[in-house]
């Protein structure tokens, strides 16, 4: 009989728990959002971006200083 009341407690428990954690509580209610590259205004005709990109004033692409696209390929 005692085993009996111990499953019978053991699943409650389980179904609280899952029905907790299916229900999101305790979870933030911000979405997280992925951090983006913000554009710095320069004046020389260069864009420069938080991530390390940059775009010449003819429109070749830098990465980190080295280029990686360019509008006469």
């Amino acid at each position: 009989m005692n085993n009996d009341i111990l499953y019978l407690l053991a699943g409650a428990a389980a179904v609280l728990m899952l029905s907790k954690k299916a229900s999101g509580t305790g979870t933030s209610s911000q979405p997280w959002i992925p951090p983006q590259a913000i554009p710095v205004a320069v004046p020389n005709g260069w864009q420069y971006f938080t991530d390390g990109t940059a775009i010449s004033p003819d429109g070749t692409y830098y990465y980190k200083g080295e280029p990686v696209w360019s509008p006469s390929m």
